[in-house]
């Protein structure tokens, strides 16, 4: 196995912080005990199979991943960096039940990763200029849906025929098309939808509300929402 620190090292930088036999190594992001999966699990029991989106390096994946009853968690990616980190802490932690995929989510085809009893795309949404291609992709794969984003407070824009607003993704950060930078999104803005025009894209494509939480200024973004949807 080596040393853990060494191995930890060798994949600088993280941003997640992982808890290994008592020891913590990686960022200073802990995701132990993360609400968001606390709400999947109340809303959704006891999935066997997950899709989880945007799975970073592994922070919610290893949560997601660790109730006996969870057969397969398949975590897609965009950054090789990041799915290395993430296999590293997936490893360390005896999360053999996880896989993760390199995709840009942004044009990325879901069928191709099979059928699963629900899907977690915790922080992704917020990140992409087409959210909507992802949103009808989910429609493909599964009956339950967990979603956590952020959403447009005001109507400032109107792009193919969605409402929200644009948002500069890390426009100061040199590295942002890098793997050194694990936290923006892959294109130069992203397109948030305002929660209105969120829940009626859903609802197009066969999802309804079954949970709503809104959070109306989160961390000084504006507000975020997390839904609970299910296939009708």
């Amino acid at each position: 196995m080596g040393d853990i620190q060494e191995r930890f090292d060798a994949l600088r930088p993280w941003y997640t912080r992982f808890t290994v036999d008592g020891k913590h190594y990686g960022g200073d992001a802990s995701y132990d005990d993360d609400a968001r999966v606390a709400l999947f699990y109340a809303w959704f029991a006891r999935p066997a199979t997950i899709l989880e989106l945007g799975s970073l390096e592994g922070g919610h994946s290893v949560q997601l991943a660790a109730p006996g009853f969870v057969e397969r968690l398949v975590g897609v990616e965009a950054r090789a960096g990041n799915i290395a980190r993430a296999k590293l802490a997936a490893e360390l932690l005896g999360r053999g039940n996880i896989e993760f995929r390199q995709a840009d989510l942004e044009r990325a085809l879901l069928d191709p990763f099979g059928a699963f009893d629900a899907v977690f795309c915790g922080g992704l949404l917020y990140h992409l200029m087409r959210p909507w291609h992802l949103l009808e992709e989910v429609g493909k794969v599964t009956d339950q849906f967990f979603l956590d984003t952020q959403v447009s407070a005001t109507e400032d824009a109107t792009f193919e025929g969605y409402v929200g607003c644009w948002y500069a993704e890390q426009p100061d950060q040199p590295t942002r098309h890098t793997d050194t930078d694990t936290l923006s999104g892959l294109s130069d803005a992203s397109f948030w939808l305002t929660l209105p025009c969120l829940v009626d894209t859903l609802r197009r494509i066969g999802f309804v509300v079954k949970e709503q939480r809104l959070t109306e200024n989160w961390d000084g973004y504006g507000p975020r929402v997390q839904l609970g949807l299910i296939r009708t």
